[in-house]
């Protein structure tokens, strides 16, 4: 193992010099676990006129899906350790970037790694998200968020876009479940973000359903389960009405059957020009395999369109009849 030791501290020090602010509207990708959210966040990874979160945003408090509203009489160092709870992050700086989810199965080639670099100082962070609160003269929430993204990103030490010209990036983007689903969350989020975007993923409640059963224990109850989707995807149908400028439903499934095409066409919805590599899911701009609570596959896996044929027929019965008049006024609503 090696010691820290002066040539370490020199990378810190001219992180910190050369330290890159993030100050952008929020551009959210957040829906009930298991809807396409992840692909979404990995699809945007490195367009040029995006910072890319690399994985699921975690500092809400008491839970991760609940936004931050922070008090600033605090020290900045009490913020940082309050509030940055990023297990994911956590988890890559131990092991690399790796597949998320229950399923323990192999990828279907051998064409990636099993694992990816991840590089990243959460003792950087720290120092940094103190410095940027002082170079932000922060007095608000919203100030809060830009010193703790723009810490996020310098942090990440081999992030490939840090240093990109800052008046191309049109926004920040991240991924967390259930974080734009939960009642007031929106309104705080537009208060802080008003030209910030909030995507809602759904999918097909009974293809969710077998995705979100194997993926989780807590899922097996049916009703339960149906019951919290179509009470998610009410509370984001009054969204979507409430901010019909700001938030989006889009429809997982039929993202899957043409990737290019509906990328194209949210690309110019959000002002961003269109480019290849939305069309490929990656980490850091490395080609990655799917999170998916089945098999993985490396690109698009169109088979997640149709996991209701891992159901029994009187599941699906009892799924439609929860979902359906949730899921009609969904489609009716869907932006693409």
């Amino acid at each position: 193992m090696l010691k820290k030791g002066r040539e370490l501290n020199k990378v810190f020090e001219s992180r910190l010099k050369y330290r890159q602010p993030v100050r952008k509207p929020l551009l959210l990708i957040s829906q009930i676990q298991r809807s396409g959210g992840t692909l979404m966040s990995q699809l945007f990874d490195g367009h040029s006129q995006l910072h890319v979160h690399p994985g699921e945003l975690n500092i809400g408090r008491p839970k991760k899906w609940h936004y931050p509203q922070v008090d600033l009489s605090m020290k900045p160092g009490k913020i940082y350790d309050l509030y940055n709870e990023e297990r994911q992050t956590k988890e890559y700086i131990d092991d690399g970037y790796q597949k998320p989810g229950k399923s323990h199965e192999k990828p279907d080639t051998n064409s990636v790694l099993k694992s990816l670099p991840f590089l990243f100082s959460l003792e950087l962070q720290k120092k940094l998200f103190q410095q940027f609160m002082e170079d932000f003269k922060v007095t608000d929430n919203r100030g809060m968020m830009d010193a703790y993204v723009s810490s996020y990103f310098n942090a990440w030490l081999d992030y490939q876009d840090l240093y990109k010209e800052d008046a191309s990036v049109k926004y920040w983007c991240t991924f967390s479940a259930r974080l734009a689903v939960v009642d007031t969350n929106v309104d705080k989020i537009l208060h802080d973000f008003p030209q910030g975007k909030i995507l809602t993923m759904f999918r097909n409640p009974a293809s969710w359903y077998a995705s979100a059963k194997k993926h989780a224990d807590r899922y097996g109850d049916l009703e339960k389960s149906m019951n919290l989707w179509v009470k998610t995807y009410k509370t984001s149908l009054d969204y979507v009405k409430k901010y019909p400028d700001n938030v989006y439903l889009i429809n997982f499934d039929q993202l899957l059957q043409d990737v290019p095409s509906t990328m194209k066409k949210l690309s110019e919805m959000l002002g961003i020009q269109y480019e290849e590599i939305l069309s490929m899911p990656t980490f850091n701009r490395m080609k990655i395999a799917s999170d998916s609570s089945f098999t993985a596959k490396i690109g698009i896996d169109k088979s997640a369109a149709d996991r209701k044929k891992f159901l029994e027929p009187e599941q699906v019965e009892q799924v439609e009849k929860i979902s359906k008049e949730t899921y009609d006024r969904m489609l009716e609503e869907s932006w693409n």
